[in-house]
């Protein structure tokens, strides 16, 4: 059971509850905990959480082995839920919780903590630099930072702030939101001024296990289109290992007679993920994870074969299979008789690597010829002069010919949430499943099935049937 279904009280007094775009759950309250505050970081530590709420990450955090934990909020009636939920299970000398604004509470403060929580805070003000410098100044151990993205964003390695004029601190009442200016720090921004304050980012982000529910925004995975085609989650975590090796700003390298320093080096915060290739290291792994990625993919090859055979009667049929990989549908076909078979493949790589080699041609563009049957399966929706390529196939389709295509087309949420557990169950993980998709960016381009029924229709193609669907992975056969 997860930690927070077990204390369910700490959701249900949650208003966040009613966000449409990121409710609170005991799942993602769960989620974020065990990714942010692992028992490890926190075991016979002091913690300090600054916007407190209801002192949910105080229950874990004592729960999980610290020592003490003290609570800062501004917000009176949260202050008040907190201590009284925290008292069902804890002593008044392992929690404290403070009614204090958190500015005035850090330029206050004498007392040291191990481990500082900064979760939703940051974005409320202006003052990122001096806000960081207070809290840098009172963690002996680490500081844990759970913030959102910025909405200007040009790079993932860009160190940017960015001045947003609506940011939204929701009202302890639940029904209202304190609106104003706030701040955003992209993740490089974030290390280079930790860095310079003394702490040292060891592991780029964090991110929780993603939320299994599919009727809530997941924030930490869930991609948020930003400007200049950057996509990026719609929050991130980071934590801060005290070093105590400070790095001065350029004014204070002037003022020491430091007039000539080396720029500290950036990690990679988001690795760069680049486009998808059918290259030699696809075409080594093809196989395997076409069978895990496709949906009824054995299916569809054989279900092709069935509605030939039914067709034609014959073997001596000319079939094309546009996309051939590395042959396994023309396996299929030569297994059962067929023997005027080729295939067509604009990958060098998995031509290379195909089990028929010999009888594939290496294009870009739709062979000319005569063919009885057309298969293309899984392959239109790479080429990106999709309605040109279907009058070519219909061109060269003898009267009476069969054209079968299988295609990824538009998701919508369910499909889409549906599909991507599909890959979990075949033994995929969510980030292999979320870095294929950032590569497949620009490279496949899912159109709804509308387009393609109203396109063959214009073409000629006539007697448009979808056969089998999963996941809106459509194949639909015609004829000529």
């Amino acid at each position: 059971m997860l930690f927070f279904q077990q204390y369910s009280e700490f959701v249900e007094k949650d208003n966040r509850q009613q966000r449409p775009h990121t409710p609170v759950t005991a799942e993602t309250l769960t989620r974020k905990h065990e990714a942010m505050a692992p028992m490890q970081l926190i075991t016979g530590k002091t913690v300090l959480d600054l916007g407190s709420c209801l002192g949910a990450s105080g229950h874990w955090v004592l729960s999980n082995g610290a020592t003490k934990y003290t609570g800062v909020e501004f917000q009176k009636d949260y202050v008040e839920s907190s201590r009284t939920l925290l008292s069902k299970h804890w002593s008044k000398d392992q929690f404290q919780i403070i009614h204090a604004d958190l500015e005035k509470f850090l330029a206050e403060t004498i007392e040291k903590y191990d481990v500082v929580l900064v979760c939703g805070i940051i974005y409320g003000f202006l003052n990122t630099h001096g806000m960081l410098k207070s809290i840098s100044n009172i963690a002996n151990y680490c500081v844990i930072v759970d913030t959102s993205y910025p909405t200007e964003l040009t790079h993932h390695r860009s160190s940017v702030i960015d001045i947003v004029n609506t940011q939204h601190m929701i009202k302890s009442d639940g029904e209202s939101s304190y609106l104003g200016l706030g701040a955003r720090p992209s993740p490089a921004a974030l290390h280079r001024l930790m860095q310079n304050l003394g702490f040292e980012n060891k592991e780029n982000l964090i991110f929780p296990k993603r939320v299994t529910d599919p009727a809530v925004h997941d924030t930490y995975h869930d991609l948020v289109d930003r400007v200049h085609g950057v996509k990026t989650p719609a929050r991130y975590i980071m934590r801060f290992f005290k070093t105590g090796e400070k790095s001065n700003s350029a004014i204070e390298n002037l003022i020491a007679n430091k007039n000539v320093v080396s720029m500290p080096g950036l990690p990679s915060m988001v690795k760069d993920i680049p486009q998808w290739e059918f290259d030699g290291e696809v075409a080594n792994r093809f196989q395997r994870e076409a069978e895990t990625h496709i949906p009824d993919y054995q299916k569809v090859i054989d279900l092709s074969i069935e509605i030939i055979e039914n067709k034609f009667k014959r073997t001596d049929i000319s079939i094309i299979d546009v996309g051939s990989a590395l042959g396994h549908t023309l396996d299929c076909l030569k297994n059962k008789g067929f023997n005027t078979i080729k295939g067509v493949e604009a990958s060098p790589a998995m031509i290379e690597k195909s089990k028929h080699k010999e009888l594939v041609i290496h294009s870009r563009s739709f062979p000319a010829g005569k063919y009885d049957v057309v298969l293309v399966h899984w392959t239109l929706h790479f080429i990106k002069e999709r309605e040109k390529y279907l009058r070519d196939i219909y061109d060269n389709l003898e009267d009476g010919g069969l054209f079968i295509l299988t295609d990824k087309m538009s998701q919508d949420t369910v499909s889409k949430d549906l599909y991507y557990r599909w890959k979990v169950s075949n033994g995929v993980s969510w980030e292999v499943i979320k870095e294929k998709e950032q590569k497949l960016v620009d490279i496949l381009d899912a159109l709804p099935i509308g387009w393609y029924l109203d396109t063959m229709s214009k073409i000629g193609f006539k007697n448009i049937n979808l056969v089998n669907s999963r996941f809106n992975f459509n194949t639909l056969i015609s004829s000529k």
